[in-house]
């Protein structure tokens, strides 16, 4: 605690960087709770699409989302979730020193970092970049295997996929998150209807087809990521 204030370490970064371990990690070393920055992580009937449930080890660790919603809830605004997290840290700061922040959604970090100045706590950031460009596209890939066929079993991505697909009013809300909307292209290539999707076992192609293009998009997006948030951090205190 510095000047009164609690203290709050954010480690944020790209998809599939080790932001979960390495906040892991340090709430462990600091005794400290974990907050997970990331709107679509609140998705309780998206946890392998989302990456809301994790093959890290957290035992022993407080880790908290911003909420529990379902796709029928629709999408929860950048801003509507950064008020959240910042009650969140709130709440926390009564009875920790220190918190750790797992961020990797840009625009609830946006909203963060602008009001950076008026919390009522001292934030710090620690940003995770890509490590070698080919590896990381070899993890990338065979996290999109995982997510497509979780080796512990239970329904994957795709089926989660044709759950969602079934709320129709949602169906714009579904394709807009990363990695189903190649899921839905290449249903409309197959002619077949994604809410189909957990009505039989996908064979070795599709999962291979499928694979491949959500690694594609996911690391285009680590990218995209690693490059927004160097920019939004310029300048901020770490």
């Amino acid at each position: 605690m510095r000047n009164g204030k609690p203290r709050v370490y954010a480690i944020v970064g790209p998809t599939g960087t080790g932001k979960t371990a390495h906040a892991v990690r340090t709430a462990r070393r600091l005794g400290a709770p974990v907050v997970v920055a990331d709107r679509i992580q609140c998705f309780v009937d998206l946890p392998i699409t989302s990456g809301r449930s994790v093959g890290d080890d957290v035992s022993g660790v407080s880790r908290r989302f911003l909420g529990d919603r379902m796709v029928a809830d629709g999408d929860y605004p950048a801003r509507a979730a950064c008020q959240t997290l910042c009650y969140l840290l709130g709440g926390l700061a009564v009875d920790s020193s220190s918190i750790v922040l797992e961020g990797g959604s840009i625009s609830v970090l946006t909203e963060l970092v602008a009001c950076h100045d008026e919390l009522p706590f001292d934030l710090s950031f620690e940003l995770l970049r890509i490590p070698d460009p080919e590896a990381y596209r070899h993890k990338l890939l065979a996290r999109a295997r995982r997510m497509l066929r979780p080796p512990e079993g239970g329904p994957g991505m795709a089926e989660e996929l044709a759950v969602a697909w079934r709320l129709r009013d949602r169906r714009e809300f579904v394709a807009s998150i990363k990695g189903l909307e190649v899921i839905i292209d290449w249903c409309a290539e197959n002619r077949m209807p994604p809410e189909s999707l957990g009505d039989h076992e996908l064979d070795t192609v599709a999962i291979d087809q499928l694979a491949t293009a959500v690694a594609r998009v996911h690391v285009a997006h680590g990218w995209d990521q690693e490059k927004t948030f160097a920019e939004l951090l310029n300048g901020i205190g770490s």
